[in-house]
């Protein structure tokens, strides 16, 4: 069983987005690396605060690859 720990710039940004549109969904994306057994959440990045639909999320999906991931992601 994998143990996750957040990087403290990955936990406030995924909470702050909650709490600042706490009457939408939140959907966001994780970034970190796995270390063994253990996952680091490093990052997070906020997409959409209301319904989504596919076509939106597979652009910003592949927007974030671009951007954020690097080996080993």
């Amino acid at each position: 069983m994998s143990q996750i720990s957040f990087k403290e710039r990955a936990f406030l940004i995924m909470h702050l987005h909650a709490v600042k549109y706490h009457n939408f969904d939140c959907l966001g994306v994780l970034i970190g690396k796995k270390n063994g057994s253990e996952v680091i959440i490093e990052d997070s990045v906020a997409l959409f605060h209301q319904r989504i639909m596919t076509g939106p999320l597979e652009i910003a999906f592949d927007m974030i690859q671009n951007i954020y991931l690097t080996e080993g992601q």
